[in-house]
């Protein structure tokens, strides 16, 4: 009896210590198996946030190829372009549409001094919809347009710099150039007019530069229709007096990329106080007194004319600058040069009131 209880415990403790190493061994098994998840779970998420960035790039490539090439063709940037053209093979949207957006746009201004900037949304056409929006007492909400173009960030000594701002060379320089006066002319003579202008006077005033017979892209029907599908003007319709009344206004692309500021360029250039002269190298004593100016008229009256027109505030700094110099002397001979032009204006300007009313 002795014997039998003594192998009975021996048996029992090699069966325990068995049972011990199974456990310990499978223990080992599932620690190495976990070690070996968790290994290869980090892996995974490092491999997918690096092909995340590689596909941000490229989205963020794509991007800027694709604002390049619209604005070449003078169509605005759409969200669904962007859409299509861009996102088409990728799952990003939302979140991921914004950071691929703002990388776009560091990329156009430290590479091409550029920036997309939005085009404000169309307004209302219909006469009756316009007086409504003008009694309304609340602020109308702004609606996003979804829709943007390219415009340049180089400082302002770099813009006016005719040797770095040049027209482009597609179709050709001279085109280019001549195509940019008509519409920058034409979106002048539109803001000066409350910003809005009959058919009858746009088209008086087009004739007085034979515009209506002649201009280098065809007739004059097919450039309006150029300026409207490019977004630079849009042609109003309205019946509700009881006659059709059409009217001309500010594109999206013109207020943007023309706007007050490209019309008081205009303005003051075409006067003489623009930040290029007209002329260089004339000879003769009233030319160089008058700094190569085709019209003889001080600044700060130029600048008051344009306020009233534009309803802006224009040449403040200007008009400081010319304070300060008339503290310094010559005063009385600058108040009698300013009168006498202020007289020969006003001359001119019942003479120009007469020929309207006769064309009228």
């Amino acid at each position: 009896m002795p014997l039998k209880r003594r192998s009975d415990a021996i048996s029992r403790d090699q069966s325990d210590a068995e049972s011990e190493d199974v456990q310990t061994q499978t223990q080992r098994r599932r620690q190495r198996s976990s070690s070996a998840s968790s290994l290869q779970s980090s892996a995974s998420s490092i491999g997918s946030e690096g092909g995340t960035q590689n596909q941000e790039q490229t989205l963020t490539k794509k991007l800027v190829r694709l604002a390049l090439s619209t604005e070449y063709s003078r169509t605005p940037l759409r969200r669904s372009d962007i859409s299509t053209k861009v996102f088409k093979e990728s799952n990003a949207s939302g979140r991921g549409f914004r950071a691929v957006f703002e990388g776009a746009q560091r990329i156009l201004q430290d590479t091409f001094g550029m920036q997309l900037v939005e085009l404000p949304s169309k307004e209302k056409t219909a006469l009756k919809d316009r007086r409504n929006q003008a009694t309304q007492t609340k602020a109308p909400s702004g609606s996003s347009s979804k829709s943007w173009i390219l415009i340049s960030i180089l400082p302002a000594e770099l813009k006016t710099n005719p040797a770095i701002a040049q027209p482009s060379r597609a179709p050709t320089v001279e085109t280019e150039a001549s195509y940019i006066a008509l519409y920058t002319f034409i979106l002048s003579l539109i803001y000066l007019n409350n910003n809005s202008l009959t058919d009858q006077k746009l088209n008086r005033y087009l004739k007085r530069v034979n515009a209506d017979t002649y201009t280098p892209f065809g007739s004059l029907d097919k450039l309006l229709q150029r300026l409207i599908r490019e977004g630079y003007i849009e042609k109003r319709r309205d019946t509700s007096s009881g006659e059709e009344v059409i009217e001309w206004v500010p594109g999206p692309r013109g207020k943007v990329e023309v706007g007050m500021r490209g019309v008081t360029g205009l303005v003051r250039s075409v006067y003489g106080w623009g930040a290029v002269g007209l002329s260089k190298g004339r000879t003769g004593s009233d030319d160089e007194g008058n700094g190569g100016r085709l019209v003889k008229i001080e600044e700060h009256e130029l600048n008051a004319k344009l306020s009233r027109s534009l309803g802006i505030k224009v040449g403040e700094k200007t008009q400081r600058d010319l304070e300060q110099d008339a503290d310094e002397g010559d005063v009385a001979e600058g108040d009698q040069a300013s009168s006498r032009q202020r007289q020969g204006q006003s001359t001119r300007g019942r003479g120009r009131r007469a020929r309207d009313d006769d064309d009228d």
